[in-house]
């Protein structure tokens, strides 16, 4: 069976994160959020499926040049 929140990006899910919350970048039904950008990984048992970045958090992350927040 397929769930969204096992941590698995599966079928039309854009994330998986375990989590069903909103507001961290990845929704209840495993969308990305507007703002963010999620990377899908292989599933691991150190990190879930799907991490989640926002532009506008202070970091700078991933392809991003600067984030000043």
């Amino acid at each position: 069976c397929k769930k969204c929140g096992n941590g698995k990006t599966e079928d039309t899910e854009t994330c998986d994160d375990g989590l069903l919350v909103d507001g961290d970048g990845c929704s209840s039904s495993c969308a990305i959020e507007s703002g963010y950008t999620c990377k899908n990984f292989p599933p691991d048992l150190t990190v879930p499926n799907s991490i989640c970045k926002k532009c506008g958090n202070g970091k700078t992350e991933d392809t991003e040049t600067c984030d000043d927040g």
